[in-house]
């Protein structure tokens, strides 16, 4: 008798790994990206060649390659899977966010110009002050849904680049049977 699931039978997912997804998110924390990437020399990134040595020096990469040294090639493979799945409903929902938190202080300026006109020429309105002071405050909630977005990719391109270098690895492995053969 076989170990493979069979129709109807329930798979429970390994609880190492999302121990260990656990541990990464952690690691790989929105807080940690603004205070990192606007103080640190991380925020010059966008200026160099290289971005991906700059990852490689990080500390959360660094937590996150050595936290999956332990786990083996599928359970790898699994994480990859879901982290790119994790990753693209980030973004499905900053995008979608992002559309709302635009659209309706635009849709609310145009509004309230059609209904009260000379609202915007006053410099000492209440209401202009409120309504910027709401937009401001919408503009710092889509920046950290994109920041949460950018934390995503980045925690997928690490489970990539774990797999790549372990597909090397292993290349290397064979080369190393062969020569020796």
């Amino acid at each position: 008798m076989t170990d493979a699931p069979r129709a109807g039978r329930y798979v429970e997912t390994d609880k190492m790994c999302l121990g260990v997804w656990k541990r990464l998110t952690q690691a790989f924390s929105v807080s940690q990206l603004i205070l990192i990437g606007v103080i640190g020399v991380r925020s010059m990134m966008p200026f160099r060649k290289d971005n991906l040595g700059e990852m490689l020096g990080s500390s959360h990469w660094k937590i996150g390659l050595g936290l999956l040294g332990g786990l083996d090639d599928a359970q790898v493979g699994f994480l990859e899977r879901y982290a790119e799945v994790n990753a693209r409903r980030v973004e499905h929902n900053f995008r979608s966010w992002a559309l709302v938190l635009v659209s309706l202080p635009v849709g609310a300026l145009v509004a309230v110009n059609e209904i009260l006109p000379g609202v915007f020429e006053i410099r000492d309105n209440s209401f202009f002050l409120s309504l910027v002071t709401v937009i401001s405050f919408w503009a710092v909630v889509a920046g950290v849904m994109m920041a949460s977005a950018w934390r995503a990719r980045d925690l997928h391109d690490l489970l990539r680049f774990e797999q790549g270098r372990r597909a090397l690895a292993q290349a290397q492995e064979h080369r190393t049977q062969e020569n020796t053969a």
